[in-house]
């Protein structure tokens, strides 16, 4: 009996302890989200950043580091929370809204 105790402690341990920076997104501009996530999770970046995002389109665009060119006029702007207080905070991520693919980001303040 003790073993099966401790074998499903273990269990619950183990499969608890996944990888934290996973993240899923659904509803409206879930794609945009997921995109906006990923590209942060492979810069590294969501060490500051919360799960939860929040979207604007925008046209207008200021101190836009590019990552690849875009033909649009507008973008999908995603943003996450930071999860402590910082002095750079998490970047907004600027998603092409034909083709779901992060195109650049404005750095943090």
């Amino acid at each position: 009996m003790k073993r099966w105790i401790v074998a499903s402690c273990l269990f619950v341990f183990l499969t608890g302890c996944g990888d934290s920076n996973q993240a899923e997104f659904n509803g409206e501009f879930g794609q945009e989200k997921q995109a906006a996530w990923d590209f942060l999770q492979e810069q590294d970046w969501t060490v500051k950043a919360e799960e939860t995002a929040t979207v604007d389109v925008t046209k207008e665009v200021q101190d836009v580091e590019w990552v690849r060119s875009s033909d649009s006029k507008e973008w999908v702007a995603v943003s996450f929370a930071d999860e402590k207080p910082s002095v750079v905070g998490v970047p907004v991520i600027l998603v092409e809204p034909e083709t779901k693919e992060v195109v650049g980001y404005i750095p943090g303040e």
